[in-house]
């Protein structure tokens, strides 16, 4: 939980620190979440991508994901119970960048919308790592 807890704090800090490896199980299509797909599991949170607004130009993909925390995050001022994030990925560089982060009150971008960051602008791409929920999205996304 430590390590999840600081690469929350590394993301809002430097918003596009996404390269920390996560456990990665193979793909469970949620049913409560039409258009979601869980990429990751633990006992702390789960990570899911929407495939359905994946969205495809060139070598470029842009993809939806949300983080689900068990516990309220206390990285921010405000505690959180889950984070949304749009990426963008670079299919022939393997690289990723952020866009926008969105953190809401209650699980599964439920409840109230505590706080959104536009990062449409950034011009920082983060190398995707092997075994890293970056990595997942890059594989399920641009591999074909």
């Amino acid at each position: 939980m430590k390590n999840l807890v600081k690469t929350i704090a590394a993301v809002i800090a430097l918003t596009s620190s996404f390269g920390v490896a996560f456990a990665v199980p193979s793909v469970d299509k949620s049913t409560d979440m039409p258009g979601w797909v869980r990429i990751s599991v633990s006992d702390e949170y789960s990570v899911y991508a929407n495939f359905g607004k994946l969205k495809k130009q060139g070598n470029k993909m842009e993809i939806f994901w949300l983080s689900d925390f068990n516990e309220a995050q206390t990285t921010t001022p405000i505690p959180y119970l889950s984070m949304l994030t749009l990426s963008e990925i670079n299919c022939t560089e393997s690289l990723m960048r952020t866009k926008k982060l969105v953190w809401f009150g209650g699980n599964m971008a439920g409840g109230e919308t505590l706080h959104e960051k536009d990062l449409s602008n950034n011009p920082k791409w983060i190398q995707i790592v092997d075994g890293s929920v970056s990595r997942k999205l890059f594989n399920l996304g641009c591999v074909k």
